[in-house]
């Protein structure tokens, strides 16, 4: 399990940090290849899926994140292609002659630029550690606990990972569990 947790940490976060602690979960679980989907219920009252999949090819991408709204979304994919879908109207449906929306509601994108020399393109902070750091570094220089990658983030992702240690596949439990 312990390389399970260095997988699982990172999308926890994620999901940890845009709806809050999960307090109902489930999971399958397939045992060749290792892919496993959850089902999340979060404290907030929203749910999702956590799906970690197994046997991608060498050079694709890890990771993709998708967040729905009401009638909008974003994607992003790798960490580095972020995609939002405006809300907007879109034709009825099967009566529609054309795929194209109104300008005002098409999606947007971003991707960093790599080819310039700028600080800003390394992976420093692409991956999110200059910000970390400096979240941090403002909070103790301004005598205060920081705000975002608290200890108790960290516990309510363990107890995900501990619910993955500790519940059989296919079986819904409320979070925390209940001390062995």
């Amino acid at each position: 399990m312990r390389g399970f947790l260095d997988h699982l940490y990172h999308p926890a976060a994620i999901l940890h940090y845009l709806m809050g602690p999960v307090e109902r979960f489930g999971f399958e679980w397939e045992p060749v290849a290792g892919s496993t989907v959850a089902s999340l219920r979060f404290a907030s009252g929203a749910v999702g899926t956590l799906h970690l999949a197994a046997g991608g090819g060498p050079a694709s991408p890890l990771e993709r994140v998708e967040v729905m709204g009401s009638g909008a979304n974003a994607v992003l994919e790798n960490g580095v292609k972020l995609t939002y879908y405006r809300p907007g109207r879109s034709g009825e449906y099967g009566r529609t002659g054309s795929f194209l929306v109104d300008d005002d509601a098409a999606a947007l994108r971003w991707e960093p630029e790599f080819s310039l020399g700028q600080l800003a393109n390394k992976n420093l902070f692409y991956l999110g550690y200059v910000r970390e750091i400096q979240h941090f570094c403002d909070a103790v220089l301004a005598g205060r606990p920081p705000a975002k990658g608290t200890l108790a983030d960290s516990l309510a992702i363990m107890r995900l990972f501990e619910a993955y240690q500790r519940v059989p596949a296919g079986t819904y439990v409320t979070l925390p569990l209940e001390a062995p």
